[in-house]
């Protein structure tokens, strides 16, 4: 069948492909080889004589009657004496004449007719549809959608391939994406979308999501972020139809979701991988009610059952965020880790009402934990020392230690003791973000170079008493991997040309984003690490590899630094974007 895709003008592949089948006894895929290469070569081909004969020869092995048109022609037909028009009998396979009594015929197909010689489909080049079909998969969303006005072959091609709009991403236009827009992609997806993106489609109402219902598309990803517009009901619709089962993402943000609905949707969806509903005014800590009540009942069970049947978890949650949800609080998330206890994942973000309680619970339930974030929760200080933030990160860095990233920003506790054991007990942590914590020091900084040695991302801006000495030891213990991608340090003023010269020095190639904004670097210190990152980037190209470049240079708010330094650093990195608001 190769032959038949590289040529499907060519009657050889056809003969050929038809011919194997013939010969493995497999007549009716032969057959409609043949009917199919007949209607699509060329009459004045040389192999198309030999395809009719062996499409005659296998309708007659099949009983298959063929009519052939006749050619009209001006003389007028004989009459007979009963004055009625005498009909020709038809020829069979074998070119005998049948009798005008002959027995009902089983099947009656006609001939195809020939198409034209050339198709030119592409201006004067003609390239076969399939290959066309194989082109356009690579192409996103948009740009298939500008090719529906090339010609109406092209148009009928791609708009009947359903194949080709599986991927449903519409956030780059969300101003423009009606009800009507959702159902005309659908229509032409069909049964085949497995994602549907509509970030910020505000004008999407229940009319859109009925469309969806009606599709039946097993969706594995969906996404409806901040949209008011949209009654919970029509939401949970929209995925029961025809992806509870197949449903893994998704994304209800800024949208009006409620407790019945989210139960409802966790009910029913129960291999659903991650789950975003931050910013959802609606939600309460009563949401998880009705799957607490499914996880006692599924518990009773099991003990029903004889000793020894063990059965593994109900749900397969393995991301959560619950960001900026301002009436959750620790009763909501300890429901959370008892029914979730795959969880890999967890945003709880600005959840004003929520403790260290929340943290204790996750630390107990989800041991998978890899990523963290509990900027906003609300903790104290304890009357015997301390405070209640580093009790809890000690208990996670016991019991999660295969802990990778975690983010708590603005938190007044935050203390060197903290990150001490975090660092002792999670030595694969890869992102550490504690911005705005004025009680971490050098002290932090020696840890983390020394333990951390796969970290990936450091954020320590607006922390005061980080300074040059503690980043220069920093940076000279983490030469050793070399992994750091991201370093932010802005807003603090002791940090200096002396660290600019350690990123030279040691040699931090694989650095792709710096944040040095507000601190007290000068346009030299600036200017010398752009150099060897420039001269990094040539020797890497040299070498066949293009990942010593930089994307993303902070430095707003240095006084040191003047426009003709800026200038020159963009001329020398001219691929990184470079902002200095000086």
């Amino acid at each position: 069948m190769a032959a038949v895709k590289l040529s499907p003008e060519l009657a050889i592949g056809y003969l050929r492909a038809a011919t194997i089948f013939k010969k493995k006894n497999m007549s009716e895929p032969a057959f409609k080889i043949c009917r199919i290469g007949l209607s699509k070569i060329d009459t004045k081909d040389e192999d198309r004589k030999a395809l009719e004969t062996l499409y005659m020869d296998l309708a007659s092995k099949l009983g298959i009657t063929l009519k052939r048109a006749k050619r009209k022609e001006n003389i007028s037909p004989p009459s007979s004496k009963r004055g009625k028009i005498e009909k020709d009998p038809l020829p069979n396979v074998d070119g005998t004449v049948a009798a005008t009594d002959d027995p009902i015929e089983t099947e009656v197909q006609t001939l195809p007719p020939p198409l034209p010689s050339i198709i030119h489909n592409f201006g004067t080049h003609s390239i076969p549809f399939e290959i066309i079909q194989e082109i356009f998969e690579y192409l996103p969303l948009k740009e298939i959608t500008k090719c529906l006005r090339l010609s109406s072959q092209i148009r009928a091609m791609l708009s009947n391939n359903k194949f080709l709009w599986r991927d449903l991403d519409v956030s780059r236009h969300w101003s423009k994406v009606t009800d009507v827009t959702i159902a005309s992609l659908l229509m032409r997806g069909r049964d085949q979308v497995r994602s549907i993106v509509l970030q910020n489609c505000s004008k999407v109402t229940k009319t859109g999501l009925k469309a969806i219902a009606n599709s039946r598309s097993q969706l594995s990803l969906f996404e409806l972020t901040f949209n008011r517009k949209v009654v919970p009901e029509s939401i949970v619709s929209a995925i029961r139809s025809g992806s509870t089962e197949s449903i893994r993402r998704l994304n209800l943000s800024g949208t009006g979701i409620t407790d019945d609905c989210l139960a409802v949707l966790l009910e029913k969806c129960r291999t659903l991988e991650e789950l975003v509903v931050s910013e959802c005014a609606q939600l309460t800590d009563g949401a998880l009610g009705p799957v607490i009540k499914t996880l006692l009942a599924h518990k009773q069970q099991l003990n029903d059952q004889p000793h020894g049947v063990k059965a593994g978890p109900i749900f397969s949650l393995k991301l959560l965020d619950l960001s900026g949800n301002t009436k959750l609080s620790d009763k909501l998330v300890c429901n959370a880790a008892r029914c979730f206890p795959l969880l890999v994942s967890i945003n709880l973000a600005k959840l004003e009402m929520a403790t260290q309680r929340s943290l204790e619970a996750i630390a107990l339930h989800c041991k998978n934990l890899e990523s963290i974030d509990a900027t906003g929760l609300t903790f104290n200080f304890i009357p015997q020392g301390g405070n209640t933030l580093s009790n809890s990160l000690l208990l996670i860095a016991k019991e999660c230690t295969g802990l990778k990233s975690i983010r708590i920003a603005a938190c007044k506790f935050v203390e060197d003791i903290a990150v001490n054991a975090l660092t002792a007990l999670c030595p694969n942590l890869e992102v550490i973000e504690f911005p705005t914590s004025a009680n971490i020091t050098n002290a932090s900084l020696v840890k983390i170079g020394t333990r951390c040695k796969f970290l990936k991302r450091l954020n320590l801006s607006f922390c005061p008493q980080i300074s040059d000495a503690g980043m220069v030891q920093f940076l000279q213990l983490q030469t050793e991997m070399n992994c750091l991608s991201s370093l932010d340090v802005s807003s603090n003023s002791r940090i200096t040309d002396k660290t600019m010269e350690s990123l030279k020095v040691y040699g931090y190639r694989k650095l792709q984003e710096l944040n040095v904004s507000g601190c007290g670097v000068s346009g030299a210190g600036v200017l010398a690490f752009a150099n060897a990152k420039r001269e990094a980037q040539a020797q890497g190209l040299k070498d066949g590899i293009d990942a010593f470049g930089m994307d993303v240079w902070n430095m707003d708010r240095c006084s040191g630094v003047g426009n003709s330094a800026v200038a020159s650093i963009r001329q020398m990195l001219p691929k990184c974007k470079v902002t200095a608001n000086l």
